[in-house]
């Protein structure tokens, strides 16, 4: 019989982001849902990253510092760490909206015990705090083959789905996450509309977009029946989206 009070697991990878971190994990720290465990991967920072693990260590189930070889890498020393029912990826610098984030997520999670992911919305926000563009809507396959539009920090994943198909693969450094998704054919995602976090922009995707969709169209090659002029469309499509984005953030800041 699942429990109603299933433990989640919260996994934060870092290196050398201290400022990052502190926001990350006092995100969790202060959820008012008590049945969580924290989990933090640090990649063997040389700044004051791992001091301030330390100080943490009450609230933090299982913590490592040691170098990785890349996110990938990183993830799944979380998952394979993790205990929880359902598991969250909150790399360092995003954070939760809101300290009631986990507590109202726990219905959709009850209710969907079968899904492989519940995940809700997240919102862009720079190192001010100033919000820029939010995303997440209800999912559909159409939407889902031509770009990933579910964005891990805003994912609660069932703990089974890792047991049923693997962990990430290292041979993905920016998509690793589309990737394991379209690994699966009949993937059971659920939308909720929620408000779960804050992502800092800057990130490895924002930072090489080219290379991030270049990973997204390799992801469909192993997983899609697409012809290469499709992943050529697909690729310049999601680009010139990016660029209009980028552009209207711009405008709108004046």
């Amino acid at each position: 019989m699942k429990s109603e009070f299933p433990l989640i697991s919260i996994v934060t990878i870092v290196y050398n982001d201290k400022a990052g971190f502190a926001k990350t994990a006092s995100s969790v720290i202060n959820q008012s849902y008590n049945n969580i465990e924290y989990i933090v991967i640090d990649g063997g920072s040389s700044d004051d990253t791992v001091s301030l693990i330390k100080e943490n260590e009450p609230n933090i189930e299982y913590w490592v510092s040691e170098p990785d070889n890349g996110i990938s890498d990183a993830f799944n020393k979380g998952v394979k760490a993790a205990k929880g029912d359902w598991i969250v990826l909150l790399n360092a610098a995003d954070y939760f909206q809101n300290n009631e984030v986990v507590k109202n997520m726990i219905p959709h999670l009850l209710s969907n015990p079968n899904a492989d992911l519940v995940y809700g919305k997240l919102t862009e926000v720079d190192e001010s705090g100033n919000k820029g563009k939010s995303f997440g809507k209800p999912f559909d396959f159409d939407s889902f083959y031509r770009e990933c539009t579910i964005i891990h920090p805003a994912t609660f994943h069932n703990k089974s789905f890792f047991k049923t198909n693997g962990l990430f693969s290292s041979d993905f450094k920016i998509a690793m996450d589309y990737e394991i998704f379209l690994r699966k054919k009949d993937l059971k995602a659920v939308f909720v509309n929620e408000q779960i976090t804050f992502m800092e922009v800057g990130g490895a995707s924002q930072q090489n977009a080219s290379g991030a969709y270049k990973e997204v169209n390799k992801a469909k090659r192993l997983h899609l029946k697409k012809s290469e002029l499709g992943l050529a469309k697909d690729y310049y499509e999601n680009m010139l989206r990016y660029r209009l984005s980028k552009m209207k953030s711009r405008f709108l800041k004046g």
